[in-house]
């Protein structure tokens, strides 16, 4: 998991933002057409403040089965963070995250693939905090 600093788009429409990015490495594997594809896990949980992200303005993506899927926004994808602590020094925290998303493949229209459900827990993550938000605090 690594802080990053996020900048805005180039039409304006997104603003700049910091998340907490969390990459799960899952197998790697060649696929029929000779390219080699790995499964990933990422959430991106967004700070609305620079002490807790906000989970409403998180977002999942998950690579399976030579298939990109995205989080499904709305009722139908919850994620929640169960524990959040700063050490003492503000220079990492440590969380724990519940998820629960309905992920939907982005080519969907065209390859007829079913949505599929991201379910998990993830407990005692630790992340280092770059300077930039340290020194803020």
């Amino acid at each position: 998991a690594n802080v990053i600093a996020q900048p805005s788009s180039l039409d304006g429409r997104t603003p700049a933002r910091t998340v907490v990015s969390l990459i799960l490495d899952g197998k790697s594997y060649t696929g029929k057409d000779g390219s080699v594809f790995n499964e990933t896990v990422e959430l991106e949980l967004t700070f609305a403040n620079s002490m807790l992200p906000d989970t409403k303005l998180s977002s999942a993506s998950l690579l399976h089965n030579s298939t990109v899927y995205a989080m499904v926004k709305g009722d139908s994808s919850n994620i929640t963070i169960s524990d959040f602590i700063w050490s003492s020094d503000h220079r990492s925290f440590n969380f724990s995250v519940n998820f629960d998303c309905i992920m939907r493949c982005w080519e969907h229209a065209s390859t007829g693939k079913e949505d599929v459900t991201l379910k998990g827990e993830m407990s005692k993550i630790q992340v280092t905090v770059p300077g930039w938000i340290s020194a803020s605090k």
